[in-house]
């Protein structure tokens, strides 16, 4: 027995129910109907595999960029804390130089900041 299917129909035939003649016009019918769908589907496939070639190598580019991107960003990262440890850093000097000049007595940073006089000038000891 001998079974050709397709999605629309189903053909079973016999040898010896049908005329050899009948069966093999309904043969060709069948593989007329075949072969087109068969190269449309060869076509298709020929289009989508030009599509997933360039997809798969557009895929790759773009994975290769996010990995230059992430790590950029690492470094941009690393970087910045970097940056905000030496700023922290000398705000905290800044803040002991602060604490150190408040702690002058008002008498000394008077006689440093007022212009020189002419004790100083004879002594020579000018700022």
């Amino acid at each position: 027995m001998l079974r050709i299917r397709r999605s629309e129909d189903c053909i079973c035939a016999k040898k010896n129910d049908c005329k050899s003649r009948s069966f093999f016009v309904c043969l060709r019918e069948i593989w007329d109907k075949y072969i087109p769908a068969v190269e449309q589907m060869h076509t298709t496939l020929k289009k989508y595999n030009v599509a997933f070639t360039t997809t798969t190598s557009e895929n790759k580019k773009l994975r290769k960029k996010n990995e230059q991107l992430t790590q950029s960003l690492e470094k941009s990262s690393k970087e910045s804390v970097l940056k905000k440890l030496e700023d922290e850093r000398l705000r905290h000097q800044y803040l002991e130089a602060v604490e150190i000049l408040e702690r002058i007595p008002a008498e000394v940073v008077r006689a440093y900041t007022r212009k020189p006089d002419a004790q100083h000038r004879k002594t020579g000891l000018e700022r």
